[in-house]
Parts: structure tokens; C-alpha cells; sequence
């Protein structure tokens, strides 16, 4: 209620940062960063720098290099491949001539193991059945 105009007025901080701070404190930073960035690509060319390759201890031959087949047409080899292995599967061959060891078709082969396995089956609930008796 005593409050004069002059009080009214200045309701505010009277006194200002120095500019000083602030700019030095800018400055300080903008001298550090590129000092900081030219410490890390140093570390990074230096320390952790991949080692040179050693040479190595084979010989090298560079001419007759084996260079692998590339594949014109991925989609029709893989189809006559799969067409080979259908045609195995379902066919009477040779395996091996001289131990006269063939391969038969799958469906076959089937067969006669689970015939193999029902034989094999009765003949041990036979022999089972003979233990029994005694």
C-alpha cells in the first residue's frame, strides 16, 4: 500500500549475468568438439584398426583355379534333379556290381520290411510261447 510508481515499475532482478560466462563457456565448447572429434578418429585409425593380412604360407596359384559352374537355368536343373531322384526311387538298379548289392523301389522296400517285421514278430511269440510251456 506504501508501494510508489518506482516500485511498481522495477519488480524485476536489478542485476544481469555477466556476459562474459556465457560466452566463454561457449567458446570453450566450440574449441573442444573439434579437438575431441580429432582425438576419436585418431583412436579410431590407430588402436582399433584392423591388423595388415598376413601372408600366407600356401602357395599361390592363380592359374588353374577351379571356377564354379554357375546355373542358367536354376528352375529346370532342380526339376530334372528332382525328376532323378523320383525315377531312383520308384526303379530296380545296381548299387554296387561286384557285391551285388541293388537298390529297389520304395514302395517294395516297404513291403518287405514290414513282411521282415511280422515274421520277425511271430517268431518271438512263438518262442515266447515255447519258453511258457516249459
Amino acid at each position: 500500500m506504501g508501494e510508489t510508481e518506482l516500485e511498481l515499475v522495477h519488480r524485476h532482478e536489478r542485476s544481469d549475468v555477466a556476459p562474459r560466462w556465457p560466452v566463454l563457456i561457449g567458446a570453450g565448447m566450440l574449441l573442444l568438439l573439434p579437438i575431441g572429434v580429432a582425438v576419436t578418429a585418431l583412436l579410431l585409425n590407430t588402436l582399433w584398426a584392423e591388423p595388415p593380412a598376413r601372408p600366407s604360407p600356401f602357395p599361390q596359384e592363380t592359374r588353374g583355379t577351379a571356377v564354379p559352374r554357375l546355373q542358367v537355368q536354376p528352375e529346370i536343373e532342380l526339376d530334372t534333379l528332382r525328376a532323378a531322384w523320383q525315377e531312383r526311387l520308384h526303379s530296380y538298379g545296381w548299387i554296387d556290381r561286384d557285391q551285388q548289392l541293388v537298390h529297389v523301389p520304395i514302395d517294395v522296400a516297404m513291403q518287405r520290411l514290414v513282411q521282415q517285421s511280422e515274421q520277425a514278430g511271430q517268431a518271438d511269440s512263438q518262442q515266447d510261447n515255447e519258453a511258457g510251456d516249459e
